[in-house]
């Protein structure tokens, strides 16, 4: 290989290296503005009037198609159903709130 295409190379590398931790520290970031925005009262934790809170006003933007889909998936009727339900699976250790790290578990597996 002659230098000329091991400098190319060692470049993409801390190209891909740099990219690679900006895309972590964007969704990293991503992640905690969205629990910021569910979690209402800035306590660490969401609860599921927090949720439902969220959902409900999340809806109101969604295509009516699309909720049907996100409700149906839940085996739910409604919204607040869909939404129990869902929280019920994130909050693992059912003490009725989700840390931080319950819904990062949840959303990584």
């Amino acid at each position: 290989m002659t230098e000329r295409n091991l400098l190319i190379n060692n470049i993409k590398s801390t190209n891909d290296s740099e990219n690679k931790e900006e895309n972590e520290k964007s969704s990293t970031d991503q992640f905690n503005q969205l629990f910021q925005q569910v979690d209402a009262n800035n306590d660490d934790s969401i609860s599921l009037e927090e949720a439902t809170n969220f959902w409900k006003e999340k809806s109101k933007q969604m295509d009516p198609t699309e909720l049907k889909e996100k409700i149906t998936k839940q085996n739910a009727k409604t919204l607040e159903e869909a939404v129990e339900k869902g929280f019920k699976k994130v909050d693992k250790n059912d003490n009725g709130k989700i840390s931080k790290e319950e819904l990062f578990e949840y959303m990584n597996n």
